[in-house]
């Protein structure tokens, strides 16, 4: 079914393209800019016909940043499709070597769908240039109508068009273009096999495994593991050992990325590997593995991830910390607590973090001095952290940091006294009321409610009276 009407639609959009050449051909004559054309594109198009190349693809970024608006410039766009004299104006273009041509094409695709149906011509020209910009173009649309256009152009294999075809039918997400980008793996230009890999990841269906598997052992490591991205999406078990295997892979990008898709699937069949990986020669690598365990949560890696907390790579180091938190187990506190007096700051603040989801009553005492650091988002941390956790021991310690330099702390303190939910912490609370930064005021007085069940907004006087009388009663429970 797919090849039938492959071919109709490969026969309809030749004779489209034939009867719309125009937007094909990079000469259309100057003459034909209509002139009620407004006017601010009419100058713009213009500059299209300048000998400057600089000028036509500013022209063309102008023109693109009008957005829908500069409709009537599509067919001037489109014509310029095969301009490939190189720009590298990194002042003004995203890419830091483009063409006019390819700035044509970022503009039609900011355009929008008034765009596609000279886009879908642009096709079948017999520039590669153009199509492989008029592919692009359509890929930044996400349009459902170019998608039978899109999936011939994955047979393309004498340009990127084929590839940049494969990313649109990803983006669109149908999954009626499953068939053809499965095909597209075996394409003979890797640009296409590892777009192919990333589309079928992003339609998720289960029948691309298979051949997503095969591609795991492609002779070019970017199709490798854009191939293992996407089994990690769809996620499904027959994938796990091939994975698995590839974490053995000569190129470090990829047994970067398919550690990482190992983590996201959380196979418990991949801990112990992934565990091994942590000692490989490439810290990002390590990284990975770190990163991984994490998302997996499994009590297992906690042993290795102590270790990495020791790792010459201070990346690894962060990862690794991060990754005790989520794990959350008890017996690493004791490593973490070490991390808190290392000097990385990153380091410090993702052992901050961990310590708090594991909500570890025995931080408390290792945390608290970390409220006078120097640095305020270690001071911003610890004091979310003593919140998370809720021990009423931090109180004492909490309040004077509802006078810091920094109002941002002063904030987070005031919130962090509320989550405690202590009573210890009202008449602290009630002498920021007035006098104190909005935000300062508003979290003190949403604490205070909290805290008391009684609502007297940021009226300081109401709150001292109210506290004197029933104070004692309070502090008593």
């Amino acid at each position: 079914m797919y090849h039938l009407s492959r071919i109709l639609i490969a026969t309809a959009l030749v004779i489209a393209c034939q009867g719309a050449a125009v937007f094909a051909k990079p000469d259309i004559p100057r003459s034909d800019i209509p002139k009620d054309m407004p006017g601010d594109i009419k100058s713009n198009v213009e500059d299209l016909y300048s000998p400057d190349a600089i000028k036509r693809g500013t022209a063309a970024h102008n023109l693109g940043k009008m957005g829908s608006r500069a409709f009537p410039a599509v067919k001037f766009l489109a014509s310029m499709l095969d301009d490939n004299s190189i720009l590298d104006y990194t002042e003004l273009f995203e890419e830091n070597i483009t063409s006019p041509g390819r700035e044509a094409a970022r503009a039609l695709g900011s355009i929008g769908k008034t765009a596609v149906e000279p886009l879908l011509n642009c096709l079948y020209d017999k520039k590669p240039e153009v199509r492989e910009n008029a592919a692009f173009a359509l890929s930044r649309i996400n349009d459902p109508h170019s998608v039978d256009g899109l999936m011939l152009t994955l047979k393309d294999e004498s340009s990127d068009a084929s590839s940049y075809a494969a990313e649109s039918l990803g983006i669109i997400m149908d999954s009626r273009a499953a068939e053809p980008l499965m095909e597209a793996l075996s394409s003979s230009r890797w640009k296409t096999r590892k777009s192919a890999a990333w589309a079928l990841g992003e339609i998720n269906d289960v029948r691309a495994v298979e051949p997503l598997i095969d591609r795991l052992i492609d002779e070019n490591a970017t199709v490798r593991y854009y191939s293992a991205d996407a089994l990690s999406k769809i996620r499904d078990p027959r994938a796990v050992e091939p994975l698995i295997k590839l974490l053995r892979d000569n190129s470090a990008d990829v047994r970067y990325y398919t550690a990482e898709a190992l983590g996201r699937v959380r196979d418990p069949r991949a801990v112990e590997p992934l565990i091994k990986l942590l000692r490989d020669q490439e810290w990002k690598v390590r990284l990975s593995a770190a990163h991984a365990l994490g998302k997996t949560q499994d009590p297992r890696a906690v042993d290795g991830l102590k270790t990495a907390l020791n790792d010459e790579n201070v990346n690894v180091r962060n990862f690794a910390a991060e990754a005790l938190g989520n794990i959350g187990d008890p017996m690493s506190a004791s490593e973490l607590y070490d991390a808190l007096k290392q000097e990385d700051v990153m380091l410090r603040i993702n052992a901050i973090k961990a310590l708090a989801k594991m909500k570890d009553q025995g931080a408390v005492d290792h945390l608290t001095p970390l409220l006078k650091d120097k640095d305020m988002n270690i001071r911003i941390e610890t004091v979310k952290a003593l919140g998370r956790i809720k021990s009423s021991s931090a109180v004492a310690y909490l309040s004077p940091l509802l006078y810091d330099k920094s109002y941002e702390v002063r904030k987070y303190t005031a919130k962090a006294l509320s989550e405690i939910g202590d009573p210890s912490a009202v008449e602290s609370l009630i002498n920021v009321v007035d006098g104190s930064d909005i935000d300062t005021t508003y979290h003190a007085v949403t604490a205070l409610t909290k805290i008391t069940g009684e609502e007297f907004g940021a009226n300081s006087v109401k709150w001292k009276e109210w506290w004197h009388l029933n104070k004692d009663k309070y502090m008593r429970r």
